[in-house]
């Protein structure tokens, strides 16, 4: 749990007051066996001119604490004007039940060219007979069940006809609008001296002999100083995104261009998720048929699929002059 729960607690965090939300807070953690994270020296998570103090959290459960790494405030940024600190937790979990894919997409526009056509399609017929054999191979294994077969021998289609289609096509290129293509050198010479306006603001406000009014002072000329920052970096992002929207329209680029209108349409209509949750069984089976496996997650319930399969699909029938069936094997 990450928030700011306008909660104080000296037991908690080391602050210097408690106040009643903190109380909660504390019988809360105990209750329900977690722990907030924290580090020796307490490190203010929020300041401004009327005082400083820490409210904002990191809470785990117990069995988690000995896989926190890492734990920092960045008591010397403010993020464009906010009275609250950045935070930083890591956490040193493993886990490995979960793979996520990457995937590049294919520059498909170029099978608009009947040369590629034809030579992508003498490409596969040259390697099909290799391709039957590797598919009749898998299907004889007795080592493998139903449904690990058609997992081989489906992986085996789509690789042959991907590396292929990579070889004939490509891939498309996208232009990569980075961090880096944001943050101009005007940009990062202001951030900076936010940075030492923060810094000279939260040293006079933690020095007892400072003067009220010079805390204050301080303060002021840091929010006047965030306030100005926040209007250029509005003024970058609508700069980014008209570049961004420029490049899209293009005419080369006139289906992501569309893509992206559609997009936002349908999130400001809140039309973007078009699955039936009564049939997800019935979407779920679809994405394995297209995909050749499950989709990656955790789900609330285990999902039932049909273990029993007639045939393989097959290839375009002018391609493939052999049928592939599991039926000889697992009737």
């Amino acid at each position: 749990v990450i928030g700011d729960l306008n909660a104080r607690s000296q037991l908690l965090t080391g602050d210097n007051s408690t106040n009643r939300r903190g109380v909660l807070l504390e019988k809360l953690l105990e209750e329900h066996n977690l722990t907030n994270i924290r580090s020796e020296k307490p490190q203010f998570t929020t300041r401004s001119a009327a005082g400083k103090g820490i409210t904002d959290y990191f809470i785990v459960s117990d069995s988690l604490v000995n896989n926190v790494s890492t734990f920092q405030v960045f008591e010397q940024l403010s993020l464009g004007g906010s009275d609250h600190r950045p935070m930083k937790l890591c956490l040193d979990i493993r886990n490995n039940s979960s793979k996520f894919k990457s995937f590049n997409r294919l520059n498909i526009r170029k099978f608009v060219n009947k040369e590629t056509q034809e030579a992508f399609s003498l490409a596969l017929k040259q390697n099909l007979p290799d391709i039957l054999k590797l598919l009749n191979e898998t299907k004889s294994n007795m080592n493998l069940d139903s449904q690990a077969k058609v997992d081989e021998m489906w992986s085996i289609i789509k690789e042959w006809i991907a590396s292929e289609a990579a070889t004939h096509v490509g891939y498309k290129r996208f232009k990569s609008y980075t961090s880096e293509f944001f943050w101009t050198p005007e940009l990062i010479e202001e951030s900076s001296k936010i940075e030492s306006l923060t810094l000279e603001a939260q040293n006079l406000q933690d020095n007892s002999n400072s003067n009220d009014n010079d805390v204050t002072d301080a303060y002021r000329k840091l929010r006047d100083a965030n306030e100005a920052f926040r209007d250029r970096l509005y003024n970058r992002r609508v700069e980014v995104f008209h570049s961004i929207v420029t490049d899209l329209a293009q005419p080369q680029n006139n289906g992501s261009f569309m893509r992206m209108v559609r997009s936002v349409k349908k999130r400001k209509l809140k039309e973007h998720c078009q699955l039936d949750h009564k049939n997800i069984n019935q979407h779920m089976d679809y994405f394995k048929s297209t995909f050749g496996s499950a989709p990656m997650g955790n789900f609330v319930e285990e999902v039932n699929f049909d273990d029993t399969i007639d045939e393989l699909v097959v290839v375009n029938e002018n391609l493939l002059s052999d049928v592939v069936n599991l039926n000889d094997d697992n009737e």
